[in-house]
Formats: C-alpha cells, structure tokens, sequence
C-alpha cells in the first residue's frame, strides 16, 4: 500500500497516509463548501492519515479536554480535590450548553461531577467553576508542555456574556487522545478515569455518528463491539469532535474538525456532521474493518450498521 505526502495546491490541502484512504477523504471533502481537518492514528501499527491537520481551527468545547487533563493534574498533584463539593450559585449562570445553567442556586456538585458534567454534555457554568480551580495559563502551559504547540484557551466577550473558546489542530487533538489512550500523561488511574468521563459522551453525531457503536447496548446487556471515548464542540459554524475507539484488533485516536461553511447552525443533519462521520468511518474501515456483531446488538446501533461510508457525507 503506498504512502506519501500529497499536496492539493489547487484547494490548498495537504495530506499524507495511506494512499487509498487519503483519496477516499479527499472525495468525500469535495462537495463541502467550508473547511475540513481530519486526523486519524492507528494505534497498533503505528501509521496515521492526516488531512489539513496542521491548520489552526476553533476547536470549540473540544478545547475542554485540556482543562480536564490540567484538572486532573493538580488533583494527581495533591493541589485540588475532586471530592471537594461545590454549591451551585446564581453568579455562576454562563450561555449557552450544559444544564446547570438551568438549576436553582444552592445545588451541590464535587468537582468530580462537574468534570463530568463538563465532558459529557459540554456543561459551560461546570466549565467555568473547573476553570476556577485550574486557572487559564496552567491549561495552556500544560498543553504547550505536552507538545500541543497549537493549543490554546481563550476567552472571547460576547453579547451575552464571556465564552470560552480557544485554537488546535486536528492533529494536536488526536494526540492528546493518544497521550490518554495510552496513560502518557498523568497517573494511568487518572487517565482511566479522564477515558471514563469521556465514554459517557451525550453528543455522538459528529465523527462517531456512523460507527458500530450503541450507547444503550451496556443497559440492555448486550456486548458492546466498541469502546468509544471522544468530545464533541460546536461554536457559531465551527465543529470539532475527538475520539479514542477502541476495536477488538486495535485503538484508533482521531479528530476532525470542520469551518467556513455558509450554514452556521447546529442540527443533527448539517453537512459538516455528516462530513466528519464520514471520514471517521473511512479511517475506521481502512484499521479496524468489518466487526462481527451480534443479531442482538444490531439493532441498537442506531440504524447506521450496515451503511456505505463512500455515501455518507452526501
């Protein structure tokens, strides 16, 4: 299979990986208007697909991962505690996503919860009150000493009040992945427990949305065929998504990321989700291929099982 550095000067794209999977992206990537970064690692092998992946992009709450590595820094560090408890007030009230925002003042969390809440559905007022305990410059500090020369966190004043957004490259985001994949950064029970946080993920309609995976197959006692571990972020025409899958014969990282699009919205049909769970499939077909699964599990994997990744971002 050949591989190789390949440049689109005529789009302004660059790539390299295995030659097949690259073109099968690049055909994908097409018929979209805006931006596509993508990233994709075999862990087993060694070999990975890159594709724009040194753009700096808005990586959108996908910028939380790091907060939750330097969180769980200093709690590896003796500096915080996780079960310290946190009392909900109305000063903490942030726009946009999560659901605290949306809870009476006086409600107790541990920093643990909002960790979770965090990752899992994105919680900004839980984001804000993690940020409080870590601080802005350690979460880049950390990133820039973990080699993620691209990351930063930053905070922007909006309308309705201050957000936090930041810059990364699909490729740093695949690998912070990794370096929690693999317990490279931290204690592995600190990287087991930010995986933990990561594999209860709400959001799976971005880069996961047409992998074998089903949320509920654990609830009903059914064998799950993926581990699936990732975190999505959205902002104003900007997606991002970053996964760890682990499959039976090996763990992919990968992240995409998508911009400039004319429809700055968010819906479960957008073209940039589509997109991304398009190319997410392509490399997930090309490492890890055909699972068998179960006539029980099928039908909880959300009815995206059987479908051809080559038609998917259509």
């Amino acid at each position: 299979m050949a591989f190789g550095t390949i440049f689109m000067t005529s789009t302004q794209q660059e790539a390299s990986g295995p030659t097949d999977l690259i073109n099968a992206i690049a055909e994908a990537a097409a018929g979209f208007e805006g931006r596509l970064a993508f990233f994709a690692k075999d862990l087993a092998s060694g070999k990975s697909a890159s594709f724009n992946a040194d753009i700096p992009m808005n990586p959108a709450s996908v910028i939380k991962v790091p907060i939750l590595v330097e969180l769980y820094r200093r709690a590896d560090e003796g500096r915080v505690d996780l079960d310290e408890v946190v009392v909900l007030s109305a000063g903490d009230w942030m726009p946009g996503s999560g659901v605290l925002r949306h809870l009476s003042p006086g409600c107790n969390f541990t920093l643990r919860d909002l960790a979770r809440l965090m990752i899992i559905v994105s919680d900004n007022v839980a984001t804000r009150l993690v940020l409080m305990r870590t601080g802005i410059e350690s979460v880049n500090r950390t990133a820039a000493h973990l080699g993620l020369s691209s990351t930063r966190y930053e905070l922007t004043q909006g309308e309705r009040g201050t957000y936090g957004s930041g810059t990364s490259t699909a490729r740093d985001l695949a690998r912070l992945m990794e370096l929690v994949a693999s317990d490279a950064i931290l204690t592995p029970a600190a990287c087991a427990e930010m995986r933990d946080h990561l594999s209860r993920q709400f959001y799976l309609d971005q880069a996961a949305r047409y992998l074998p995976y089903g949320p509920y197959l654990g609830d009903s006692g059914i064998e799950q065929p993926l581990r699936l571990m990732n975190k999505t972020g959205f902002a104003a025409g900007a997606y991002a998504d970053a996964a760890i899958v682990v499959a039976p014969n090996t763990t992919l990282v990968l992240a995409a990321m998508c911009d400039g699009g004319s429809d700055r919205g968010y819906h479960s049909e957008h073209e940039a989700l589509r997109l991304m769970g398009a190319v997410a499939r392509l490399a997930f077909d090309h490492w890890v291929g055909p699972l068998d699964v179960s006539p029980e599990a099928e039908p909880f994997l959300r009815g995206l099982m059987k479908a051809s990744a080559g038609g998917l971002a259509g």
